[in-house]
């Protein structure tokens, strides 16, 4: 049975400006239909994700509501309705395990399916965090700039600093600044070229 995970911010299609994240499993894009269903939320603003098997089907809303079907052989089947934030924090943070290790997908011009690569290499994650964070950006709004969790930016932290054998993120931006320093420095033989002239 397809399964489809989901973290939705505010009433999907309700408010401007929603959020709406999903990952689905790979049967669900072989039903029927599916990919129509897919590429009109793509269209609505929604950013999906594809992994190949979930646990079971699930929506939170804002972290205060979760729904998980009952039943999910019947699409208007009864639902487990959680309010209770402990659990909604255990549910958001699988949502994002999920989430971290999914593909991104999207469609081409001519409607074909596309899977998307996401920068997973120090270098390219260093690219994306590392200015953020000499911008002066707090843990927050580097997360909500690039549209991860705090707990996915901390790991990917962690693995920049393990990348840059350093203890603390003081020593990984110096050694970041010293490593495009000396990548942008001239070299001492054009130096001595443009005096000559």
């Amino acid at each position: 049975m397809a399964r489809r995970l989901r973290r939705r911010r505010r009433p999907w299609r309700a408010a401007r400006g929603a959020r709406v994240r999903s990952v689905s499993d790979a049967g669900l894009l072989a039903l029927p239909g599916a990919l129509g269903r897919l590429r009109r939320d793509i269209e609505a603003g929604e950013e999906p994700r594809v992994f190949p098997m979930l646990p079971f089907k699930m929506a939170v809303f804002d972290r205060r509501v979760g729904l998980i079907p009952l039943d999910e052989s019947d699409l208007n089947g009864p639902l487990l309705v959680i309010r209770e934030p402990k659990l909604l924090d255990a549910l958001y943070m699988l949502f994002e395990s999920f989430w971290e290790r999914a593909t991104p997908i999207a469609f081409t011009r001519t409607g074909s399916l596309q899977k998307i690569t996401t920068p997973t290499l120090p270098d390219e994650i260093a690219e994306q965090v590392i200015p953020l964070l000499v911008a002066g950006l707090n843990d927050k709004s580097v997360a909500h700039k690039l549209g991860i969790s705090i707990a996915t930016l901390n790991r990917r932290i962690a693995a920049l600093m393990k990348s840059m054998d350093s203890r603390t993120r003081f020593q990984m931006g110096w050694r970041a600044a010293a490593e495009t320093f000396a990548a942008n420095a001239p070299h001492p033989a054009s130096k001595r070229s443009s005096r000559s002239r």
